[in-house]
């Protein structure tokens, strides 16, 4: 069995997922509150780091003597504020996958996602910059040997904004060849958001919202993107535990179950997030932390389960 080191694709956080449907209302204009500090209106300097244990829950996709198994995944964050004034936000993903085919022919990678947004700290959260480091390898509809059970994917994508929209700088590490596309948005109807901010952005939003739409650029398309979050009703008297700021907590928790999909037709199934409820705006237990969440793998594969492990706080 041969192991490699790499970065990935496989969960990068451009939600592929399913139209919602029975939508009442629709927040087009969302105006984000700072519920990652323990009084959302006081701003703190120092930073907040979050890590997450990810495991695999095997679906019912591709059989005939292929399978994709993950294990051992880390997934971290971290929110800053840098020098002149602006958020900075970095994620880093490292799991192995290890592609069956057959009864004993094997091969297992490392992949990882590396991904920083820069944003304005503002009711918008206004995009500046983002980047993303991706090497991966992701699984492959109908594979005829062990080679052809993935597709290597190596790219480092930069995108900036200007105006009424920005530039995106995709470079494939494997073909040594880039692109640099333009982007703009159809309308100013909706909030901007970058994709590697999205998830942050989620836990700012008011939790009484039923859904909160955002354009979110898809560098691999070429277009921004409409996202939609659809916040389910509170669940009550969850118990989890989580080491929060160097100490074991063990307790119950409320959260929203929030759906995250494209609304798009030809979209696949949505990513499901566990957001603790907002207990005290002025004295927030846990900060609109992502307990839980759920990213389905290409194919019915399987879905990558993070829970939340360790949280040291902004203080």
């Amino acid at each position: 069995m041969m192991k490699r080191k790499s970065l990935i694709s496989l969960t990068a956080f451009l939600v592929c997922a399913s139209v919602l449907t029975a939508c009442t209302e629709t927040n087009k204009k969302v105006s984000f509150t700072e519920y990652w500090y323990k009084d959302s209106g006081v701003t703190t300097a120092s930073a907040e780091t979050l890590e997450y244990a990810v495991s695999f829950k095997k679906g019912n996709g591709i059989t005939d003597g292929y399978s994709a198994d993950y294990t051992s995944g880390v997934y971290t964050t971290s929110l800053s504020v840098t020098d002149d004034g602006n958020y900075l936000y970095e994620t880093s993903l490292s799991i192995d996958v290890t592609f069956t085919y057959g009864r004993a022919q094997t091969e297992t990678f490392t992949d990882t996602v590396k991904t920083s947004a820069v944003f304005k700290k503002d009711k918008k959260l206004t995009p500046i910059s983002s980047k993303r480091e991706i090497v991966g390898h992701s699984p492959t509809n109908a594979p005829t040997a062990l080679a052809s059970c993935y597709s290597v994917v190596n790219y480092t994508v930069e995108t900036k904004y200007a105006g009424g929209g920005g530039k995106t700088t995709i470079i494939n590490n494997e073909t040594k060849t880039k692109i640099t596309p333009s982007f703009t948005y159809e309308n100013d109807d909706y909030t901007k958001l970058d994709n590697e901010q999205l998830l942050l952005a989620l836990r700012g939003i008011s939790q009484s919202a039923t859904t909160s739409s955002f354009y979110v650029y898809a560098p691999f398309t070429g277009v921004p993107q409409l996202v939609d979050a659809a916040f389910q009703a509170k669940k009550k008297g969850t118990e989890f535990s989580y080491t929060k700021d160097g100490a074991a907590f063990s307790g119950v928790i409320d959260y929203y179950p929030v759906t995250l999909s494209i609304n798009d037709k030809n979209s696949g199934a949505a990513q499901t997030l566990w957001i603790a409820e907002t207990n005290n705006p002025m004295s927030n237990d846990h900060r609109n932390v992502i307990l839980r969440m759920e990213v389905p793998v290409s194919y019915s594969l399987g879905t990558l389960v993070y829970e939340l492990k360790t949280a040291n706080f902004s203080k």
